[in-house]
């Protein structure tokens, strides 16, 4: 054991005695350091395992928001509803606008506007909203107020 020991410490250019020390060090740290990337690796397994959840849900999402968007494109428009309680729900695409709170307020107008609804309750949820300055929010949001404005007066000159 002795020349192992030596030949340990020439190929670390140490002591036989730092060489000693080191292994002796190393014997006792090495639980520690093993019991300490056993904890990260649970904490990794549980991150994994929510974001496994997540995509099972946001793709469940995905599904059904083709549906939807399949039979709005058919003209049939279940995904706007309104119940008893007169809270409107609509889904809004989130890979094109509306992405911040004027443009949604916007579209809601313009959807109550055209059922002829009155809006008493907001819910919302955003997803996959790209991040933008609020400059470049506030011009999606006035192009979107002239899109609209400009299809009220073409509908109202085409009556």
């Amino acid at each position: 054991m002795k020349q192992e020991v030596e030949k340990a410490a020439t190929e670390n250019h140490r002591s036989m005695t730092a060489e000693i020390i080191a292994r002796l060090e190393g014997s006792f740290l090495q639980p520690m350091i093993v019991e300490k990337l056993m904890n990260k690796l649970d904490e990794q397994r549980i991150k994994l395992q929510e974001a496994i959840t997540t995509n099972a849900y946001l793709e469940d999402l995905r599904k059904v928001l083709e549906q939807r968007l399949e039979k709005a494109e058919e003209g049939d428009f279940p995904y706007i509803t309104v119940p008893e309680d007169q809270t409107i729900y609509v889904i809004l695409d989130a890979n094109g606008l509306p992405l911040s709170w004027q443009e949604i307020t916007l579209h809601l107008g313009e959807i109550s506007r055209q059922g002829n609804l009155k809006i008493d309750k907001l819910e919302a949820r955003i997803f996959n909203a790209d991040l933008k300055t609020n400059n470049e929010r506030e011009e999606e949001f006035f192009q979107l107020y002239e899109k609209y404005r400009a299809m009220r007066l073409e509908a109202k000159g085409g009556q």
